[in-house]
């Protein structure tokens, strides 16, 4: 179904001609205009980026919160997007893991500096990480170690205690302790050693500490099943739905789904001090341990928070994605905060729109913040096409084949051509050009591609797979027919 639903123009034209014939009512016409063109706004931003819907929630420091819905939660049934609606929010995870280290080393539980293998034995890192990776590393993305993430959306029931044994053969994104590299693996591992400090399970103490003090009974890390549809990028105009798998292993990295009523719940909380509803849900303590940014820096990360400075303001901020999702935050403690929730993976349009509409509350039109930091508006994304040559010109890969940080792929000839498998996950191979080949699969997949390799006698002895974002491919080896 194509997308191409903006808000009604001459409605807000009819709405302020009524306004003008009210004169007592001046000051609620001036409001009620300024939210129908903010709408206006917002709807045709979307439609231009290309977003199927769009969830907006305004926390103010004095004040109710307010929300912007615009577009379809639902294509195909035609249910637009509401307050209430569940979004997978991805990498914003992070700041909860973060603020949930913060308040447990507020308390004396956590120590942020101390070795985790002092913490947890069990957990083996690539070279001197092993004995000297701290919380803190962690939590700052400072470890340098790397990820590998999609066999845990292929099989997401596999434990983190599997991801995080795979580690080793992961390569590291940089040397230790060098500088900022983001990587889930981080995340995976904090969770760990946050279970083995306290004894509890990490999902037990975000709902504990976070969700059920707050009220998000709503929000949780299971999918949002029929209630909002993820989506990929469109393909000639058309929106499909995207593959819905919410992994075990990447919780603490990124599980939580939740609405946009339920989080903002959070902002507030963090926008009134640690105060929600005449309680105490974050110390003093806790947040000035989750905010220590370094003034002096103009940017960075700590602690799953990002933060940076827009037009004089220090803004602390996260993205995410997940499953058909894309999301992002701004806060300004003790000020404001703006929520952003879409249903389409992948995208930047959260982040521009949360930058614009800083700026828009700044006194800004929010035109300038939303292409800067929104991005280009992206071409429509590329099927899987097949290659022109004879089919039987190529050589076909069929077999085992295992590496050790991502597991095994199983090749086999079928009737209707060949098909690559891992755990639950399967697709048609198609063949592209020279020997590489695309899978065939629901949205998600369409940037993998595999390359065969051949021994010196011309036999295929293992594969290399690209996912379009990593620079090095990883090579599998063929373990078996």
């Amino acid at each position: 179904m194509l997308l191409n639903d903006i808000a009604p123009l001459k409605l807000l034209g009819k709405s302020l001609a009524l306004c003008l014939m009210s004169l007592t009512a001046g000051f609620a016409c001036a409001q009620d205009q300024h939210v129908k063109k903010e709408s206006v706004w917002v709807d045709e931003a979307r439609v231009r980026y290309g977003i199927p819907g769009v969830v907006i929630a305004i926390v103010p420091r004095s004040g109710p919160v307010r929300f912007i819905t615009s577009g379809y939660c639902d294509i195909e049934r035609a249910r637009r997007c509401s307050p209430s609606n569940p979004f997978a929010v991805g990498s914003i995870t992070k700041s909860l893991t973060g603020l949930l280290a913060a308040h447990l080393a507020a308390n004396g539980t956590l120590d942020l500096n101390r070795p985790v293998h002092s913490i947890d034995p069990t957990i083996s890192l690539p070279d001197e990480r092993t004995e000297s990776v701290t919380l803190r590393d962690l939590l700052d993305q400072r470890s340098g170690l790397g990820s590998v993430d999609w066999p845990y959306f292929w099989n997401p029931e596999i434990p983190p205690e599997v991801y995080i044994a795979r580690l080793p053969a992961v390569p590291t994104l940089r040397a230790f302790r060098s500088g900022f590299g983001y990587a889930n693996a981080n995340f995976v591992i904090a969770g760990k050693v946050i279970e083995s400090a306290t004894g509890s399970s990490w999902e037990s103490l975000i709902r504990k500490v976070l969700l059920r003090p707050l009220g998000m009974n709503q929000s949780g890390f299971d999918s949002p099943g029929e209630q909002t549809i993820g989506y990929g990028s469109p393909v000639s105009g058309n929106f499909t739905r995207y593959s819905d798998s919410y992994p075990v292993a990447l919780r603490p990295a990124g599980g939580l789904v939740t609405s946009a009523r339920d989080f903002t719940r959070l902002m507030a909380m963090l926008v009134h001090g640690g105060e929600h509803a005449g309680r105490t849900i974050l110390s003093k303590q806790a947040l000035e341990i989750a905010f220590a940014a370094d003034p002096a820096n103009y940017g960075g990360y700590a602690l799953g928070i990002g933060f940076t400075r827009f037009r004089g303001q220090r803004i602390y901020h996260h993205t995410g994605s997940m499953a058909g999702f894309s999301a992002a935050y701004l806060l300004m403690p003790g000020r404001w905060a703006t929520v952003i929730l879409t249903n389409r993976t992948g995208t930047m349009f959260p982040e521009g729109l949360a930058f614009a509409m800083l700026d828009r509350h700044l006194g800004g039109k929010g035109d300038d913040a939303l292409a800067s930091f929104g991005g280009p508006i992206e071409p429509a994304a590329s099927a899987c096409v097949p290659g022109k040559l004879a089919p039987k010109t190529v050589r076909h890969p069929v077999g085992v084949f295992q590496n050790p940080a991502w597991g095994a792929f199983i090749v086999s000839a079928t009737p209707g051509g060949h098909r690559i498998q891992s755990g639950a996950f399967s697709a048609s191979l198609i063949w592209e050009q020279a020997e590489t080949y695309c899978f065939d699969a629901a949205p998600g997949w369409e940037s993998l591609r595999i390359s065969l390799t051949k021994d010196a006698t011309g036999r295929v002895n293992g594969l290399d797979l690209s996912d379009g974002m990593h620079p090095t491919l990883q090579r599998f080896t063929r373990v078996s027919d």
